[in-house]
């Protein structure tokens, strides 16, 4: 099981997230679930890594670990973090829908 715990902050803005764990419907590295959580968690990282007025912390120092915090974000770029919050939101979910034996999300505020 993948569980996925993301925090929000008052405005429900992404301000953390982690994720531990493997899904074990597949063989290690033939897995979907895993590969499509890993394909989301990746893509957040690196584009929030990539913006200039955010800063970040973060690892995925083994398989099957990541965590990501948002230590400070621009009030320029509010508006933008709220859209990627909603895209990783909505990926992450609909994982969780389509494979509730495999991931799990909370959400924390």
């Amino acid at each position: 099981m993948i569980e996925v715990t993301i925090r929000l902050n008052g405005s429900g803005v992404i301000s953390g997230i982690r994720a531990v764990g493997h899904s074990g419907a597949a063989a290690k590295g033939q897995n979907i679930v895993c590969a499509s959580a890993s394909v989301l968690f990746r893509t957040l990282g690196r584009t929030l890594e990539g913006k200039e007025g955010i800063v970040i912390e973060g690892s995925a120092d083994s398989r099957g670990e990541f965590f990501l915090e948002v230590i400070s974000c621009s009030n320029t770029l509010h508006g933008w973090l709220e859209g990627v919050t909603s895209c990783i939101l909505t990926g992450l979910r609909d994982l969780e829908t389509e494979n509730p034996d495999e991931l799990s999300v909370s959400i924390k505020v």
